[in-house]
């Protein structure tokens, strides 16, 4: 790992690449090489070797309990079905500067910030509207109204992992589970009621 990393800095930097983009490059790959960056990166392959069902024990501490719970929108679930929307969620890391979420762009999905920390920002980046970290997530309303986004947001921390949902997944498990669109809009509409306005993504 060592001599990719060296080779890797080598390599930019005879290119002219700016030293940040190389610190940048080379902190990841070394971060990677870790045994908490190996499994972000490989923990839906390694968890899928396993039984279904042992799958979703493992999703119930690892997302359902830590993140869905903790979302007044999901409150109007099942267990059962929190589990399932819990095996949908795709694991995504970005580095420091990503745009998890660009302004004005069409919202597919919602994400939950599983580490690091991003910064919410006007379209034009010249205003910074708030911070998220652990725990916080963000583009629901873009997710479950299909409109544009409000917002970018902008990874602020070196590393950052999210775990995504994706509108066709939820809408899928949604559909099997044989709930009722509209009732669940009313109940999403109703949590906005009663949640304080922030200047996030919604």
């Amino acid at each position: 790992m060592f001599r990719d990393i060296e080779m890797l800095r080598v390599y930019l930097s005879a290119n002219h690449v700016p030293p940040s983009l190389v610190t940048t490059a080379t902190a990841l790959l070394r971060h990677q090489g870790s045994t908490e960056g190996a499994l972000t990166l490989k923990q839906e392959t390694i968890l899928g070797d396993l039984p279904h069902s042992i799958q979703l024990a493992i999703d119930t501490h690892v997302k359902t309990l830590p993140f869905l719970r903790k979302c007044p929108f999901f409150d109007f679930y099942s267990d059962e079905v929190l589990r399932e929307i819990s095996s949908s969620l795709r694991v995504n890391m970005y580095v420091k500067g990503d745009q998890v979420v660009t302004y004005g762009d069409l919202g597919y999905e919602m994400f939950f910030l599983e580490s690091g920390s991003v910064h919410v920002m006007s379209a034009d980046l010249k205003t910074h509207y708030s911070t998220l970290e652990d725990g916080a997530f963000f583009g629901e309303t873009a997710m479950f109204f299909n409109t544009i986004r409000t917002a970018t947001i902008l990874v602020f921390s070196p590393f950052c992992v999210c775990l995504t949902l994706r509108k066709g997944d939820f809408d899928t498990v949604l559909r099997n589970s044989e709930y009722d669109e509209e009732q669940i809009l009313e109940s999403f509409k109703s949590c906005l009621l009663y949640t304080s306005p922030s200047p996030r993504d919604r």
